[in-house]
């Protein structure tokens, strides 16, 4: 890839797309049973499945690699359920955004949930999770805390402090870094944040003004990747993917489409980074040294922008996609040069 331009640590690149022929090779997808079901986030499962959450059908979903799906009720209606990651032993967590309790789920589809709110005046929105270093599970709380929850169900939350003008944050997503500390977006705020696991906290600014951070993933190369979807010009200069250090330097790459909005990131083989780009409906990568890659790929539909993917890496090496559009998991088979 050739640099079209450096400035003020962002960098701008191109890259190229499939033929519709390449893509009807590469991308598939496989209808959810449950009409409407709204599928959110995705993970890689210790089966060898993935595994995913439906917002709006109250399930939680299993598709093998060779595309069955089943799925399991959740025992709370309208839990609204959101965020999901494998759990240190060997089940599936998932957050209950509408419930205020987090859920946890056996590879044979046993569900136990847990409830987070401390009184009748409690009301926490969970909404990301991961696994810890510390084999705990620690998930964004939207009302302004970073939760743990212990394989036992024991919750501790830790407030996270307001900006000098007294906002409170509203962390987005979360990820275990390669240092051992958990690692969360601010969009609100335009923080990276940084929490030990004994409840220490640093807090990093983005350098784009209304950079919005969302999405976030710990890379390969022991940075930690996030997507930022600014507000549009002229109060920012475009969408960009991001890297931050463990000491809290930031590099950005901006998109070459100002239109493009980076919704969901994740880390493919050789330390890639994989990211969504809701409105034109593609998943594109990132190399660890900030060139995007050659090939694009469009996951079809008409409805562009309408609805955000989120994106997991699965145990036969494709890329996989939630689309609450098209009600359905997609499949990109990664093709060799």
């Amino acid at each position: 890839m050739k640099r079209l331009a450096v400035a003020a640590g962002i960098l701008a690149l191109a890259g190229t797309g499939l033929t519709d022929a390449a893509r009807a090779q590469s991308v598939q997808v496989f209808p959810i049973p449950s009409p409407s079901s709204s599928p959110g986030d995705i993970t890689a499962g210790p089966d060898g499945a993935l595994w995913f959450t439906e917002r709006d059908g109250n399930r939680i979903g299993r598709i093998t690699t060779m595309g069955t799906i089943t799925e399991f009720v959740i025992p709370t209606a309208r839990s609204q359920p959101s965020g999901i990651v494998a759990g240190p032993d060997s089940s599936l967590w998932f957050t209950e955004t509408g419930a205020g309790q987090i859920g946890r789920i056996t590879t044979a589809g046993s569900i136990t949930e847990f409830g987070i709110c401390q009184d009748a005046n409690d009301s926490s929105q969970p909404f990301a999770i991961t696994a810890g270093s510390d084999g705990n599970l620690w998930f964004t709380d939207n009302l302004g805390a970073i939760g743990r929850i212990t394989q036992s169900g024991v919750v501790t939350r830790f407030p996270l402090p307001a900006d000098g003008n007294g906002a409170l944050p509203r962390p987005f997503a979360i990820t275990a870094g390669a240092d051992g500390n958990l690692w969360f977006t601010e969009p609100n705020l335009n923080r990276i944040g940084r929490m030990g696991t004994g409840g220490s906290i640093l807090e990093f600014a983005v350098p784009t003004k209304n950079g919005r951070p969302l999405a976030i993933a710990a890379g390969r190369d022991r940075n930690i990747w996030f997507v930022e979807d600014p507000l549009p010009a002229p109060f920012s200069d475009g969408p960009k993917i991001a890297r931050i250090s463990t000491l809290g330097n930031v590099l950005e790459f901006r998109l070459p489409d100002r239109e493009s909005v980076p919704g969901h990131v994740a880390i493919g083989a050789g330390g890639k980074v994989w990211f969504t780009d809701d409105h034109f409906r593609t998943i594109r990568s990132i190399s660890t040294f900030g060139d995007f890659g050659k090939r694009e790929y469009p996951v079809g539909g008409s409805r562009l922008g309408e609805s955000s993917l989120a994106i997991a890496v699965g145990p036969d090496g494709s890329i996989w996609f939630t689309d609450p559009a098209e009600n359905g998991i997609g499949r990109v088979a990664l093709r060799r040069r």
